[in-house]
């Protein structure tokens, strides 16, 4: 059989030696096949076919030298079948740990494949570095990717990724001074030239990334103006431009201190223009500018805060709050609120709107002296209204005082009903009108508090 299977070719011979030793099977086949010189053939027949027990078998009794090959394709077959920790197992016995961090590289297994590594190839660690920030890389990880590239040895890497980018050439230079200063000359001049014939001067691109670079060399004064020129219109990303007034205010704080109250002030106008009055007050109080910082809050109406911050001031700053608070509150009609912060101009407000039950009401928790001077507000009010009957009520049932601003308003009450003809008694059997009895008893009262 096979001297006849010879002559149908290589695959046919391995195919009847392979099944004649099994049919054999034990001693006998593998004697039969050692005889013969069969084993390699009988082996590798049963690679090919996936009959990996009996390869084993075969290689360990006919040709050992064949094991590490057997253990390989097996390794092999188990990595498609996704059986990775056998896999494992059966490269590192075919003393090929490379292919097996290769398999976990592949999968992004990292730990595995450093694990590997560690154990059986150190020679391969960086080249998993590598295949990590590249992974990174792709995923815009740029940081990540720097890390990996830089454990890896290779900074040019991650110089060449930050260049890639276009607007990241200041990383590229830092990676270059920090790791790699014989490569600092070419990446200034490869900046100069791409910006020469890529970015407009006015650009956002441009402007970010002289800035950086003037930072990245220590021009700090430079650098602070670079980014003072990055406005709202220039980068309309609020994140970002947060970003850039922060390092301007940054670097004159550390370096320039000089420039600091003048940075201040120029980044909290662009923050008030972009709603972040409490981070422009912070910056301008940073600079000893308490007052442009109580004003910055009070414009954005933040008058609790302001207090806050004016108490570490002059005195003054405190009336101011309180005075712009109280104009805000009558502007917008907060009587409420106005009424707990300064009683007396909420009244008044009150008063003006002729909501006289709210007047009395927060009056009374002032005392009698501000209950007396609001019926005298309340009687002119009635008084200007041609109701001197009411103004008479009021001041009679409220009380009156003889000193003081109100008696202008007695006069008036006092004059107005002496001089109106058409006011008559509702009693037939009196001649003296009800509004007179009533002054009278007006007039009594105050003599008598006189």
């Amino acid at each position: 059989a096979l001297r006849v299977s010879k002559k149908g070719g290589a695959t046919e011979y391995k195919k009847t030696a392979f099944y004649f030793a099994i049919s054999v099977g034990g001693e006998a086949g593998i004697q039969f096949l050692t005889k013969r010189g069969l084993g390699e053939l009988a082996v590798q027949y049963a690679i090919e076919n996936g009959e990996y027990t009996d390869a084993f078998h075969i290689a360990k009794n006919t040709c050992k030298q064949k094991l590490p090959e057997v253990h390989y394709q097996y390794a092999l077959a188990l990595e498609d079948e996704g059986h990775f920790e056998r896999a494992e197992e059966e490269f590192i016995k075919a003393s090929k740990p490379k292919e097996a961090i290769d398999m976990y590289t592949h999968q992004r297994q990292w730990d595995d494949a450093m694990r590997v590594a560690s154990n059986h190839d150190p020679i391969s660690i960086t080249a998993i570095y590598e295949e990590q920030g590249r992974c990174a890389e792709e995923q815009k990880n740029f940081q990540a990717a720097e890390n990996y590239y830089i454990n890896a040895k290779k900074p040019q890497l991650a110089i060449k990724m930050y260049k890639n980018q276009g607007n990241m050439w200041d990383k590229a230079l830092r990676v270059a001074r920090n790791h790699a200063p014989h490569l600092v000359p070419t990446v200034e001049t490869e900046h100069h030239t791409y910006m020469t014939n890529v970015s407009d001067s006015g650009s956002l691109e441009y402007r970010r990334s002289q800035a950086r670079l003037l930072h990245q060399r220590g021009q700090h004064s430079e650098a602070i103006s670079a980014y003072l020129e990055i406005d709202e219109k220039l980068c309309p990303d609020k994140r970002e431009l947060m970003e850039h007034m922060d390092t301007a205010v940054n670097l004159a704080k550390k370096f320039v201190r000089a420039r600091f109250p003048e940075v201040a002030q120029k980044v909290a106008t662009v923050l008030k223009r972009n709603k972040e009055a409490k981070k422009a007050a912070k910056i301008l109080e940073g600079a000893n500018l308490v007052r442009k910082a109580v004003e910055t809050l009070i414009e954005a109406r933040e008058f609790d805060l302001a207090r806050q911050y004016a108490k570490r001031g002059s005195p003054d700053l405190m009336r101011l709050v309180d005075s712009r608070h109280q104009r805000q509150l009558v502007s917008d009609g907060d009587t409420d609120k106005l009424s707990q912060i300064n009683p007396t101009a909420a009244i008044e407000m009150y008063a003006k709107q002729g909501a006289w039950d709210r007047v009395y009401k927060l009056a009374g928790k002032q005392g009698k002296e501000m209950i007396i001077r609001c019926a005298a507000m309340n009687a002119e009010f009635e008084v200007k209204k041609g109701r001197l009957d009411k103004a008479i009520a009021v001041l009679k049932k409220h009380g009156t005082q003889a000193s003081g601003p109100n008696l202008s308003t007695y006069i008036k009450v006092c004059r107005g009903v002496m001089k109106d003809t058409t006011i008559e008694s509702k009693n037939a059997n009196s001649i003296v009108p009800d509004s007179h009895i009533g002054l009278r008893d007006v007039l009594f009262d105050l003599i008598m508090n006189g």
